[in-house]
């Protein structure tokens, strides 16, 4: 089953894959010889992904529409697996950024606790 994902986490996907925190690095995948339709790589411009998050937030997942209105030269397979391929590059970016926060909480915690522990011995509080 698919997974469907809000307009909310469409919209911001597209200013994810416009925007310059993505750091994550592009590999070349050579295509499978033995298929029996063959397809060429396709190297994504951010141009085409910035199209694509933008046409998906507008327009939600109808691979059909998108294929055969925006991307002619791609098969709905390729518009899947780079939408696929964007959501868990945005997913980890979310996780990431909330891991940063638990960290610098826990951080700003632990500094408290320090300070409270120096108040204790300086006061005498027992």
């Amino acid at each position: 089953m698919p997974k469907i994902f809000s307009q909310q986490f469409k919209d911001q996907l597209y200013h994810y894959v416009r925007s310059d925190k993505r750091t994550h690095k592009k590999q070349n995948v050579s295509s499978d010889k033995s298929r029996e339709q063959k397809t060429q790589y396709h190297k994504w411009s951010q141009s085409e992904e910035v199209k694509l998050a933008q046409l998906i937030s507008q327009f939600s997942t109808d691979w059909d529409l998108l294929h055969c209105q925006y991307f002619r030269n791609l098969s709905i397979i390729q518009l899947k697996n780079k939408y696929r391929e964007l959501t868990c590059e945005y997913n980890l970016y979310l996780n990431s950024q909330r891991l940063q926060k638990e960290n610098e909480s826990s951080n700003n915690l632990s500094e408290t606790k320090e300070l409270a522990s120096q108040l204790q011995r300086l006061f005498n509080f027992e």
